[in-house]
């Protein structure tokens, strides 16, 4: 496998939408992240690529497309693709992050690469535009450069793809009217995979690991498949990583699971490095008031009758001592693919052709941490540290080969756990279901009953005997679910069905205290090896009722330094750029203040005269030295115009003295910015200025006509 750099430059502005509308202003937008950078998505490039490996295919020079991209059904291609971000993309990044300031608002940063074109449509009958034909379009500036990683797994596929990226000439919409030409070229990767030295601690049978998402992630769910994705990461997906690994070692997955101890559990939104939870079903929420939590396997019926409630919406939360202490979800995205029809000369899809589709897919989004563990034999824990140590990035989910999936392992911590005998009999258990727990009742079936899911965690804490005579009272909060998956081995569905839900909460009350075990790795069911039937014993609040605790502050406001951040002053000499006209208009009252009609039009050729000196000049001196020039004349009125300009000269350094320079000190207050520094903002103060006197000389004389 080898790996290549896919450089693309912009030689003309260039529109790659997503399909979305996101304001009425804006007919087509651009593809563009959370932080406002345009990009151009991996499936967009491959599919480029790929028509021109077709035509390149029909003219006999060599390339198959099918083998090289892949083709319908499970034929896999030879090349992964990535998003194609702006060169530089992860120091601004890292510059934002860096710096929680308005001035690096998605907007700001999207208007910095790209602007807005519109056109029309033209009746050739009558000469003008068709009505209602008005379009608007955001485009990226041409000049921009983007950079995709391409990853070929066949290295004898990469004369063929060079070939491809030599005759990419036009990427988006809008290719046969001037938008769109690229010039692409491919180079090989430096550096290798990134290698970890950590080494987990001897006879360790637990393994803590985070996943960073780099990449959308697709978790295909039962119900949506790949347009509804499930919210975390099932243990299944970081078991495939394994077994690939293992298979390309030489080592066979099924040997290396025989003692039936490995667990590999779901990887949930992570806060730092800690693991968050769903929220217990048991929790509800009193209406109108989404601070106060009521547990409902404290609480009296007498107190849920007493006020509205309604049970937690699914979200994922941190509880110490019963109480949550904090609560948060996972970001999720849509994004919008299409496919076109075998004509290739229709450059969008087609409702009525078979093949062409317009769709979108649900992913999680990108930047996101997940934190999961794998429990098993000491021997297994080595070889998987050892594993994931050689090389931390992986690929998770579906749609891996172009846009999705790419995510980075890091292992966190081990530890020793061990079967754990309570010493104090236990009078009341509270268990709650971390994952899906999948269970056979006593005939061999998939259950959903109570009972069963009760049977099976008294069994796994060594409570024998029959319940009627062990129990008082179960009191139960239950979630229901489906669960199924795909077998890559086999080629084959794997059966969907019922399983006890992730938040199922049930509390066991016994006639008498109970001798209990809780195993080194408490799970129940079957597929455990999945991540399923993860289980817990947790502590209840005792208080009826608790606040729920809020990590939210207000933050204090940062100032931003533009002289040591390359992105905010780009996006500064931006706004600078807009704000220069709204300060002129405003400091034009204090200028006309106290004129009559006669004194504001006796400026009027004096500012049309100006308004030229600005076009030949380049400074504010220059444009002095060509008023003396022109007004330096013995006659009365050359001496008033001269006057008049030098008045309109010394406003404009009364706001831009290097010294004072209110202009940018207001701009900079605005903005929450400091060291903005402008070498040219005399001159553009100077033309903005002259043109809002010359509309206010207008706007006056108009005014009197009417009169």
């Amino acid at each position: 496998m080898s790996k290549y750099v896919l450089s693309i430059n912009l030689l003309s502005d260039m529109c790659v939408s997503d399909g979305g509308v996101y304001n009425s202003s804006l007919d087509t937008e651009v593809v563009y992240d959370s932080y406002g950078f345009p990009y151009i998505p991996a499936k967009r490039i491959k599919g480029c690529l790929r028509e021109i490996a077709l035509e390149l295919e029909d003219m006999g020079l060599g390339v198959k497309a099918d083998e090289l991209f892949g083709a319908e059904g499970n034929a896999v291609g030879q090349i992964r693709v990535s998003d194609a971000y702006l060169d530089g993309i992860d120091e601004f990044r890292k510059e934002i992050k860096n710096n929680d300031s308005k001035l690096y608002h998605p907007q700001n940063v999207l208007n910095l690469y790209t602007y807005v074109r519109t056109q029309t449509s033209v009746d050739y009958d009558k000469g003008v535009a068709d009505e209602t034909s008005l379009r608007s379009m955001r485009v990226v500036k041409k000049g921009n450069m983007f950079i995709a990683d391409i990853e070929i797994m066949d290295d004898s596929m990469a004369e063929s793809l060079k070939k491809c990226i030599v005759a990419l000439r036009h990427m988006g919409i809008s290719r046969t009217r001037g938008l769109g030409e690229v010039k692409c070229s491919l180079k090989e990767k430096e550096g290798g995979d990134s290698v970890t030295s950590f080494k987990p601690e001897s006879e360790a049978n637990r393994l803590y690991y985070t996943i960073d998402l780099k990449e959308p992630v697709i978790v295909k769910s039962i119900n949506g498949g790949e347009a509804r994705s499930l919210d975390y990461i099932e243990g299944s997906k970081v078991l495939g990583i394994i077994a690939e690994r293992l298979k390309k070692s030489g080592e066979d997955i099924t040997d290396f699971l025989q003692n039936n101890k490995m667990f590999f559990s779901n990887a949930y939104i992570a806060d730092g490095d800690e693991r968050m939870v769903e929220v217990p079903a048991s929790l509800y929420a009193v209406k109108d008031d989404d601070k106060t939590i009521i547990d409902s396997a404290v609480v009296d019926q007498s107190d849920k009758e007493s006020r509205q409630l309604n049970q937690v919406k699914h979200c994922y939360v941190s509880v110490k001592d019963g109480k949550i202490i904090k609560k948060t979800t996972v970001k999720m995205e849509d994004r919008y693919h299409h496919r076109r029809p075998e004509d290739k000369s229709i450059g969008r899809s087609v409702k009525n052709d078979g093949n062409s589709d317009f769709y979108s897919m649900s992913s999680i989004c990108e930047g996101q941490k997940f934190c999961g563990f794998i429990h098993g034999a000491p021997e297994q824990i080595e070889k998987i540290s050892e594993l994931i140590s050689k090389d931390s990035k992986a690929y998770i989910g579906y749609s891996r080969m172009s846009e999705y999936g790419l995510v980075e392992i890091n292992l966190v911590k081990s530890e020793i756990c061990k079967t754990e005998k309570v010493e104090e009999p236990v009078k009341e258990l509270n268990i709650k279901l971390e994952s899906p727990a999948l269970i056979y009742d006593d005939n061999a079936m998939y259950s959903m009953n109570q009972d069963v899911l009760v049977d099976e965690i008294l069994s796994c804490l060594g409570i024998k005997g029959d319940k009627e005579d062990l129990i008082e009272d179960v009191k139960s909060f239950i979630n229901y679910g489906q669960i199924g998956g795909f077998n890559v081995t086999w080629g084959y569905r794997k059966p969907i069905v019922g399983v006890f839900e992730k938040g199922s909460f049930v509390k066991i009350k016994f006639k008498e205290a109970q001798n209990i075990t809780i195993p080194e790795n408490f799970v129940i069911g079957e597929r455990t090896v999945e991540g399923l039937g993860e289980v817990s014993i947790v502590n209840v609040n005792k208080d009826k009722e608790y606040k729920l605790e809020s990590d939210s502050e207000i933050k204090d406001l940062v100032v931003v330094d533009v002289s040591e951040n390359k992105l905010a002053k780009d996006i500064a000499d931006m706004l600078f750029a807009k704000y220069v006209p709204f300060y002129a208009s405003k400091i034009l009252k204090d200028f006309i203040k106290g004129f009559d009609r006669k004194k504001k039009e006796a400026y009027r050729p004096t500012v049309s005269n100006m308004i030229l000196m600005c076009s030949e000049n380049s400074s504010l001196e220059g444009v002095e030295e060509s008023v003396i020039r022109r007004y330096d004349k013995v006659s009365e009125e050359k001496k008033e115009k001269k006057e008049r300009a030098k008045k309109i000269i010394r406003f404009i350094r009364d706001n831009t003295d290097d010294e004072t320079n209110r202009m940018i000190k207001e701009f900079e207050e605005s903005y929450s910015i400091s060291s903005y520094r402008n070498e040219n903002c005399q001159m553009l103060l100077l033309k903005e200025f002259l043109v809002c006197l010359k509309y206010s000389i207008r706007a006056e004389k108009e005014g009197e006509k009417n009169e």
